[in-house]
C-alpha cells in the first residue's frame, strides 16, 4: 500500500481559517520544505466540491524583466483553467464585448494567440514529476486552442469587419470593464462559469500563489500589491480576477528578511505586510504528522541483519536514522516515489571488515553506526550521488531553522570518527583531539561503547557541546559520506 503523510490535524484548522468570510487574502506561512505545497494540493484535491482552486508557481517562470510577471500570471491562470479545470473555449457563451475583444487583434490582440506565444515562458510543458517528463498537458492544451485560433483567423477575414469594430466600440463604451487587454475580463467570466455547478452552491474561487519567497524581490512585492486589492474602476475591495480567496504561500520570516534587505531594517515591516492579509497569518506546522510518518516508514523496512545493532542504534525517536529521515522528509528532499519504493521493502545489510582512508585499522562496518545509517540512506535514495545531493539541500534547510546543541551532540558523535579516521587507531579510549569543522575547533576523544549483547561500537565524546555551535550537521554528514565514498565503501563489488 502507498504511504502518505496525514493532513488531518492541520486540515480542520486551515478550513476554519479559509472559510472565515473576512479572510479574503491569506498568508500561508511555513518554513521552507515543511510540506506547504503538499498539504495544499491534498487539501484542495479532497475538497473539489467546495472550492475551485487555481495554483500558480511563479518561481518556474522564465522572466526577463519586472514588467513581465503580471502578464505571465494572467496567462498562467488561463492555462490552468483550460488544462486543470477543463475550460471550453466557446466564444458564443462569452460576453459579447469580451468575445469581440478576443477576435479583433487590431484593437486588443487575440488572447489565445498571446497565450500560445507566452506558454513556453510558463514552463508548463514540464508538467509531471521531476523523474518523469510528461508533455501530455501541453499537448492537450494545444489541441484545445488551435481550432479556436483557426476560427479567429476566419473571423478576421470577415468582409463585415469594419461594422463589427463599430459595434464592439459601442458595446465597450457601455461596459464597466476598463481592462486594457481583455484577458482579465475573460478570466473573470470563465471563473464564474466554472464555479457554478448545476443544482448545488457555487464553488469558492481560490487562487494560490506558491513559493512566493523564492522569486525575485521585485516580483514578490509587485504581486503583493497587485493581489491585495482589485484597484480597478470604483476601487472595489474584492480580489483581482474576482477570486473569493487569494492565498500567498511563503515563509513569512524569509519575506521579512527580504523586505529588510530591500528597504532597510528600520522600515516597519508589520505596517507594510498587514494590509496583504485579512485577519491573521496562518502558520503551518506539520511536524507531528511528519514524525509519525517517519516512524511508520522506518518500522516498515525489513532488515535482514542477524544482529540487533540497527534496532539499538538506528531505530526509535532519538535514533540517528529516525532524525535523518525526518529531516529529509521535512526538507522535501525525500520524494514520494522513493518513499513508496522503500515502504515495506527489504534492506540487506552485508557485514564486512573495512578500512577508512587515513587509518591502517581494519574493523567490522557495524562498529560505526553512522556507516550503517549512510548505507541504508544510500539505498533509500538509490545511490550515493543522490544521497549527497539530498544532504546538500538539507544542509540549506537546516540553516533556516534552529537545531539544538543537544541534538547536534547526539548525532555528530557518530560521524566524527569517520571524518577524522586518520587521527586514531580504533582501539580503546584515546586522548583529546582537536578537529577543525567549518573553521571551528571541535574537541573530542574516541570512545568505545560497550553493550551487553557484545555489539560494541565507536563514537566521539564531545568535550564541550558549545564547540558545535556553528557546525551544520548535514554538512558534517556530507564530509563523512565523502570519506566513505573515497575509501571505496560503496563500490558494488563489496
Amino acid at each position: 500500500m502507498a504511504l502518505e503523510i496525514s493532513i488531518d490535524k492541520q486540515q480542520a484548522s486551515f478550513e476554519n481559517h479559509l472559510d472565515d468570510l473576512q479572510n479574503e487574502r491569506i498568508i500561508f506561512s511555513g518554513m521552507f520544505g515543511i510540506g506547504k505545497s503538499y498539504f495544499l494540493k491534498k487539501f484542495f484535491d479532497s475538497n473539489q466540491s467546495k472550492y475551485l482552486a487555481v495554483s500558480l508557481t511563479p518561481v518556474n517562470y522564465s522572466i526577463s524583466n519586472n514588467d513581465d510577471i503580471f502578464r505571465l500570471i494572467k496567462y498562467d491562470i488561463l492555462y490552468e483553467l483550460i488544462v486543470s479545470h477543463k475550460l471550453e473555449l466557446e466564444s458564443e457563451v462569452i460576453k459579447r464585448h469580451i468575445a469581440y475583444g478576443t477576435v479583433l487583434s487590431s484593437k486588443a490582440g487575440s488572447i489565445l494567440e498571446d497565450l500560445l506565444s507566452i506558454a513556453p515562458l510558463l514552463n508548463k510543458s514540464l508538467r509531471g514529476t521531476e523523474e518523469h517528463f510528461s508533455p501530455t498537458p501541453f499537448i492537450t492544451f494545444l489541441r484545445k486552442i488551435i481550432p479556436q485560433i483557426e476560427k479567429i483567423e476566419t473571423q478576421r477575414r470577415d468582409a463585415n469587419l469594419n461594422q463589427r469594430v463599430l459595434n464592439y466600440i459601442r458595446d465597450l463604451e457601455k461596459s464597466t470593464l476598463f481592462e486594457s487587454d481583455f484577458i482579465t475580463g475573460f478570466i473573470v467570466d470563465s471563473l464564474n462559469r466554472l464555479s457554478k455547478k448545476e443544482g448545488q452552491e457555487s464553488l469558492k474561487k481560490v487562487l494560490i500563489i506558491d513559493d512566493l519567497d523564492r522569486i525575485d524581490p521585485e516580483h514578490i512585492f509587485r504581486l503583493f500589491n497587485i493581489f491585495s486589492t482589485h484597484l480597478s474602476h470604483g476601487k472595489s475591495n474584492t480580489n483581482k480576477f474576482d477570486f473569493d480567496k487569494v492565498i500567498f504561500v511563503c515563509d513569512i520570516g524569509n519575506i521579512k528578511n527580504i523586505f529588510s534587505a530591500r528597504y532597510g531594517v528600520s522600515t516597519d515591516f508589520s505596517g507594510y505586510i498587514d494590509k496583504f492579509y485579512s485577519t491573521e497569518i496562518f502558520h503551518f506546522d506539520n511536524s507531528a504528522e511528519v514524525a509519525g510518518f517517519t516512524n511508520t516508514l522506518i518500522a516498515s523496512i525489513k532488515f535482514n541483519s542477524s544482529h540487533n545493532l540497527i534496532q539499538e542504534c538506528l531505530v526509535g525517536d532519538n535514533s540517528l536514522l529516525y532524525y535523518l529521515i525526518k529531516q529529509f522528509v521535512s526538507s522535501g528532499t525525500l520524494n514520494m516515489r522513493r518513499i513508496d519504493y522503500i515502504f515495506e521493502n527489504r534492506f540487506s545489510l552485508k557485514e564486512r571488515d573495512i578500512t577508512i582512508n587515513g587509518s591502517e585499522m581494519h574493523f567490522p562496518n557495524w562498529k560505526l553506526p553512522a556507516i550503517i545509517a549512510l548505507e541504508i540512506l544510500s539505498w533509500v535514495y538509490g545511490d550515493v550521488a543522490a544521497l549527497e545531493n539530498a544532504l546538500a539541500k538539507t544542509a540549506l534547510f537546516e540553516k533556516s531553522r534552529t537545531v539544538s546543541l543537544n541534538t547536534k551532540l547526539k548525532l555528530a558523535r557518530y560521524f566524527i570518527p569517520i571524518i577524522d579516521a586518520a587521527q586514531h587507531s580504533f582501539n580503546e579510549q584515546g586522548p583529546v583531539i582537536n578537529l577543525k569543522l567549518e573553521g571551528q575547533a571541535v574537541r573530542y576523544r574516541l570512545t568505545y561503547d560497550r553493550r551487553s549483547n557484545d555489539r560494541d561500537f565507536y563514537s566521539a565524546e564531545i568535550i564541550d557541546k558549545a564547540d558545535l555551535e556553528g557546525v551544520n550537521l548535514f554538512d558534517l554528514i556530507r564530509l563523512a559520506l565523502g570519506v566513505l565514498n573515497t575509501s571505496g565503501y560503496f563500490k558494488k563489488n563489496h
